[in-house]
């Protein structure tokens, strides 16, 4: 059976409106989703060339500005529709081929609502075969989709799309088969078709999920076998509007933090390399570098075995103190990233949870119809385990920065140290200096008092000063000189033992 009844395909394309820095400021490239919206419909060669909603100037069609979007007096709310009627449609006709290779025109109709749903805009675009106009070939998928102007590759929107198609059938016998043709006319190509992920029940029909995250598609066959079902179906599309909403914010959330995880990933190894070098630089001996960095993927804080810095070594620590607080910067605005990601998916899986509450008690109680399972097992099973990724691995990163700014505060803690110590060595050594200079300007200002032309007499020996090297007594002045240098170069040792042994910490 190569048939079905009343095929459709609905598009929820999702893309980000509002800026986080900018009220009601929309970010860059957030009117894309309408401009491809005016390429499908060109593309499907209808009787509407672009869409006129809130935003986009009425100009004349010659107008330079007649396909330029400025989002200026959107209604206020929530959820709201971009047109003033709600709805644009338009209606066709294409060529299909029938069992006895007989090419046939028949009717499609269309329907397109823009609309905003809290931040995000929202593209939702049916086009159909009517169920009055009787059984269908499911080629029609392909003049439905052609050269895939509905998959994402095409729509390319920041919050992704999920592609829903829908057809009556008579009997469940062959559903599978049947869904596994609709997904073959849909997309042409074998190499671009993602993998059946789940298959079960909503509203009483089979539903098969295909999905795939890289390159991202998502695609829904919802065969129903009681056109009761469908028609529960088209009561609740606009809650549908939002839970999807909700799911591609959550898996475009979990492929951004994967974004972010690398790049933090990337941050932290450059971190880790920084500090293994200041422990290199920091060991007295080549041979103690393993044991001052253990073999592990922790930051350590640096190990100062040696408490005598060179110039050259206090240089290179100066050097590295100030690289690291912008790896840690950077750190922390990943963290930030992450954070944020993982925020974004508590919430929109919370809201898609209440959202099939919506669901539920807009369908008759205790029915089939409230067994939602299908819809469940993203919001109950797969987001908490994108949550608990995150979690994982974001803890990881914490402890790495709790460790960075511990060693961080250890370096700046030995360089000011060992900045501390030389200020006080060299002060001790003013010191000492200024008391031998002090005692050597005291003798050398006496000078005055000596005969000149008598030699400086040694007492007791009663004996000319005498140099060892010199045969004969020098003048007086020079014997001054002499005297006063030698007794200021003993004074400054004298001071200096004096200094040390009263800085010197007691036992």
């Amino acid at each position: 059976m190569n048939k079905v009844s009343a095929p459709n395909l609905h598009l929820f394309a999702y893309q980000l409106r509002d800026s986080l820095t900018a009220e009601n400021k929309p970010v860059e490239g957030a009117e894309n989703l309408w401009h491809k919206c005016n390429e499908i419909l060109n593309k499907l060669k209808t009787n509407l060339t672009r869409l006129r909603i809130y935003g986009y100037e009425e100009e004349a069609a010659d107008s330079p500005l007649k396909n330029i979007y400025i989002p200026r007096n959107e209604p206020e709310g929530d959820i709201i529709n971009l047109h003033k009627k709600e709805l644009i449609g338009f209606e066709k006709k294409v060529e299909i081929e029938e069992e006895n290779s007989e090419k046939k025109p028949i009717k499609i109709t269309a329907i397109i609502q823009p609309r905003r749903i809290y931040d995000s805009y929202l593209l939702y675009f049916n086009i159909r075969r009517p169920e009055k106009d009787g059984n269908t070939p499911i080629s029609i998928f392909e003049k439905l989709n052609p050269d895939g102007i509905f998959l994402s590759e095409n729509i390319q929107s920041t919050l992704g799309q999920t592609l829903l198609i829908t057809a009556d059938i008579p009997s469940e016998e062959k559903a599978e088969d049947i869904a596994k043709l609709c997904l073959e006319n849909l997309i042409s190509a074998p190499e671009k078709r993602p993998p059946l992920k789940h298959k079960g029940r909503l509203f009483g029909s089979l539903i098969f999920e295909y999905e795939s995250l890289n390159p991202r598609e998502h695609i829904l066959i919802w065969l129903f076998s009681d056109i009761n079902h469908r028609k529960k179906f088209e009561e609740c599309y606009g809650k549908f509007q939002k839970l999807f909403c909700y799911r591609n914010k959550i898996i475009t959330s979990f492929k951004q933090y994967q974004k972010h995880y690398e790049a933090t990933y990337k941050n932290y190894g450059e971190i880790e390399n920084t500090i293994t070098e200041i422990n290199k630089l920091l060991s007295p001996n080549k041979g103690e570098i393993e044991k001052a960095i253990p073999q592990s993927n922790k930051l350590v804080a640096p190990n100062n075995r040696n408490t005598n810095l060179s110039e050259n070594l206090l240089s290179g620590l100066k050097e590295k103190v100030k690289s690291l607080p912008k790896l840690a910067l950077e750190q922390a605005q990943n963290l930030r990233d992450l954070e944020h990601e993982k925020n974004t998916i508590i919430i929109n899986t919370k809201n898609y949870l209440l959202t099939l509450e919506e669901i539920r008690k807009m369908l008759p109680e205790n029915t089939f119809y409230t067994d939602l399972s299908f819809l469940e097992t993203f919001g109950k099973e797969t987001a908490p385990y994108y949550q608990q990724r995150i979690q994982y691995k974001s803890d990881y990163f914490v402890h790495g920065k709790s460790l960075l700014d511990q060693s961080l505060a250890s370096i700046r803690g030995i360089v000011e140290i060992e900045e501390a110590e030389r200020d006080k060595s060299l002060q001790n050594q003013i010191q000492a200096l200024a008391a031998g200079i002090g005692v050597a300007s005291t003798i050398a200002g006496s000078s005055g008092h000596l005969p000149i032309d008598k030699p400086v007499i040694i007492p007791v020996l009663n004996t000319p000063l005498r140099y060892p090297f010199l045969p004969k007594p020098i003048h007086p002045f020079v014997n001054s000189v002499m005297i006063s240098l030698l007794a200021g170069w003993l004074t400054y040792l004298a001071v200096s033992r004096i200094i040390n042994k009263k800085n010197r910490p007691k036992k």
